[in-house]
């Protein structure tokens, strides 16, 4: 199978590049500078490409204050580049898996499902939102797949964690906002689980804790054997941010991912350290 994955030098992205378990297939990286074209330019661009027989899309603008200081630039990524390869997908007749998140939600019920109705908070979350209704509207049978906070060692918040440890400074946490980590790894598998069994649609995939920021950040600081006084707490509220930082993020995994083994917060820390 000829797939196309993009947002290739992103978290996820990379890692079905270099993950992906059917070593038969043939993957084509498409990174989110070449996601942001224009519509007609990122056509042409795919039509001179040879055919495909499937499409990951995994390119985003995901940095929630990037999203807010830059909407148009946000909307573009995540939402036009969205349409174009749905409809692409459509005229070839091509699954198309395209990744969202858990941030369509307001984080004001938590556990969430695929039949509870999104309300996203900020930039990111909104455009993500409108990115999942154009698509169905134009290739109703892409699938949609919503995950969680990703895990991933060198990548976003173990990374910002690690990298102010190493430098001495204490990381003031969140004690307030709850997620349901997943571990990169696992959802390369689930990913490449849907192209083998392709349904159309919507569908969540997250780790199988529901746990806070600082229960993450403390337990990667004692597999580092960082001193836990590098770790300090705050509420949201207390945060004074320019934009909402959502409560209750977590989600449940759909039952179609009922069979693949995920790793909970431990499991998940000790792969990655």
């Amino acid at each position: 199978m000829r797939i196309l994955i993009t947002g290739a030098t992103g978290m996820l992205g990379s890692a079905l590049i270099e993950q992906w378990p059917q070593a038969e297939d043939e993957l084509v990286a498409l990174s989110r500078a070449e996601v942001d074209l224009t519509a007609l330019r990122l056509i042409d661009h795919l039509m001179a490409l040879r055919p495909f027989d499937a499409i990951v899309h995994a390119a985003a603008l995901s940095r929630v204050a990037d999203c807010q200081r830059q909407p148009d630039l946000a909307y573009r990524t995540n939402v036009e580049a969205t349409a174009v390869l749905g409809r692409y997908a459509c005229e070839q007749q091509i699954p198309l898996i395209f990744t969202s998140t858990d941030m369509v939600f307001d984080g004001e019920q938590g556990q969430y499902r695929t039949t509870d109705q999104p309300a996203p908070r900020t930039v990111y979350g909104q455009t993500k939102w409108t990115a999942e209704q154009q698509l169905l509207a134009v290739y109703p049978q892409a699938t949609i797949v919503r995950l969680s906070l990703l895990l991933r060692r060198g990548w976003g918040f173990l990374s910002w964690l690690e990298s102010e440890w190493q430098a001495g400074r204490t990381t003031t946490i969140f004690s307030d906002q709850f997620r349901t980590p997943l571990l990169v790894a696992d959802a390369v598998r689930a990913l490449a689980q849907c192209l083998q069994q392709p349904r159309a649609g919507l569908l969540h995939l997250a780790g199988p804790q529901r746990v806070n920021r600082m229960q993450i950040a403390a337990g990667f600081a004692e597999r580092l054997g960082m001193p836990l006084d590098l770790l300090a707490t705050k509420t949201r509220a207390e945060a004074n941010l320019s934009y909402p930082v959502e409560h209750d993020l977590s989600l449940v995994t759909s039952p179609e991912f009922a069979s693949l083994p995920l790793c909970g917060l431990d499991q998940a820390l000790d792969q990655l350290v």
